[in-house]
């Protein structure tokens, strides 16, 4: 028996057939690994997000004032950044390191690559020592520490209630008293879709 051999008109087919499969095998391997790394960066950012809200929510809820010292304080100001609700928050409170300014504040971050118009919105954070502004030996003024927390948000709000309403504003040079209550929003962008975090703290020293 002489084997028969394949024609070159099969072997073409052949090929033709294992690159459709091959592509459609890569392009399902691509899609997947899209998504996972969609689903990873959303938890990420979420998380982060969450850590934040726990941070500042502990922050506050040990803020401190008084009144007979201009060392402390708590400032709320509202903002607008592009039609988007910023707010910068200045306050006073008691940490394990002792009494410490803190102040948030969203900036203007560098345009995204495919699209120069939209600029990316960052959270900030600094903090330094309530009563330590001077060096003790150079006598030099100490810069506060300062972190980027959270990168490409839609909004970091802040809202007070006193005895009446919900204000987005507030200085205790003008109130005389810390706010009964502060409430914490920060909304992201996932997706395509606006998500509001949000975190309500009553400060414990009044």
């Amino acid at each position: 028996m002489n084997p028969k051999g394949f024609t070159l008109l099969e072997v073409l087919i052949a090929i033709a057939i294992s690159s459709i499969i091959a592509i459609a095998l890569f392009s399902t391997y691509m899609a997947i690994q899209q998504t996972i790394a969609n689903v990873e960066g959303t938890s990420i950012k979420l998380q982060e997000a969450r850590n934040t809200l726990s941070m500042l929510s502990k922050e506050l809820s040990s803020a401190y004032f008084n009144s007979s010292d201009e060392r402390t304080y708590f400032v709320v100001k509202d903002r607008d950044i592009y039609g988007k609700p910023v707010s910068v928050l200045k306050f006073t409170a008691f940490s394990d390191r002792g009494l410490m300014s803190y102040e948030y504040e969203v900036k203007e971050g560098p345009p995204e690559k495919d699209n120069t118009l939209r600029r990316r919105l960052i959270l900030i954070k600094r903090q330094e020592p309530a009563f330590r502004k001077e060096g003790s030996l150079s006598g030099k003024v100490t810069q506060p520490m300062e972190a980027e927390l959270l990168e490409d948000i839609e909004g970091f709000l802040v809202e007070v209630k006193g005895r009446e309403d919900a204000l987005r504003t507030w200085d205790t040079s003008l109130n005389g008293r810390l706010p009964e209550r502060i409430r914490i929003k920060i909304i992201l962008n996932i997706n395509k879709r606006r998500l509001n975090l949000s975190e309500t703290v009553i400060p414990r020293l009044q």
